[in-house]
């Protein structure tokens, strides 16, 4: 009696031991494990470069004497002749927007990566100072992003706002790519109803930069 009593004892101390260490084991074994989310590898955080913008000085008006021989008048609007918008080793100079009475307009502009002749020190728009040869001279080519914007005084304006409101016309840019040391000389024309509208309130054209990076 005496020995079925102990091993009964025994079995009961040993089911508690099992049923006290079961959830600790489950737990373990059910324990997720944490991974981090970051990849383990070199990404960049921002795609594209910070943007420049120049404002045009006021559109100069030609061919508006009311000669019928004479050529559609138009608004040419220019930028200081040594005005160039620099981004690290890209830029774009020589810039210059016209608008025509009928509606078209023309952009041309030189754009620059990388190039041969050293920036002279009087740019009036420079984001950042060249930088060293050794850090661009592996960047083959950049994709470039030209918006131009043309800015009416005001609108036409209505029953309730009798001057209207400032009116903005963007002309269409599409990116282009620039190679190394290969200048590149963009001439871009289109047409837009909105510019034979507003043609005698526009005034002013804003050209904004900015490029890709790789």
């Amino acid at each position: 009696m005496t020995i079925l009593r102990t091993l009964l004892t025994t079995l009961g101390v040993i089911v508690l031991l099992v049923v006290a260490s079961a959830p600790i084991a489950r737990y373990h074994r059910t324990r997720p494990k944490v991974h981090c989310n970051v990849p383990s590898r070199d990404y960049e955080f921002h795609r594209y470069s910070q943007h420049l913008t120049s404002l045009s000085r006021v559109a100069l008006l030609i061919g508006d004497d009311g000669d019928p021989q004479r050529d559609t008048p138009m608004k040419v609007f220019e930028f200081s002749p040594d005005s160039r918008l620099v981004i690290d080793h890209c830029s774009i100079s020589k810039m210059s927007v016209v608008l025509h009475k009928s509606g078209r307009w023309t952009v041309s502009l030189r754009a620059n990566q990388n190039p041969v002749e050293p920036l002279i020190e009087t740019d009036l728009l420079t984001l950042t100072d060249q930088l060293p040869q050794t850090v661009t001279t592996g960047l083959q080519r950049n994709q470039f992003y030209v918006k131009v914007r043309c800015y009416a005084g005001y609108g036409l304006g209505d029953d309730t706002d009798l001057l209207g409101k400032p009116f903005v016309i963007p002309l269409k840019i599409d990116p282009f790519w620039v190679q190394k040391e290969q200048p590149y000389q963009l001439f871009k024309t289109g047409a837009d109803k909105r510019i034979a509208d507003y043609f005698n309130l526009l005034d002013r054209a804003e050209i904004e930069f900015y490029y890709r990076k790789h």
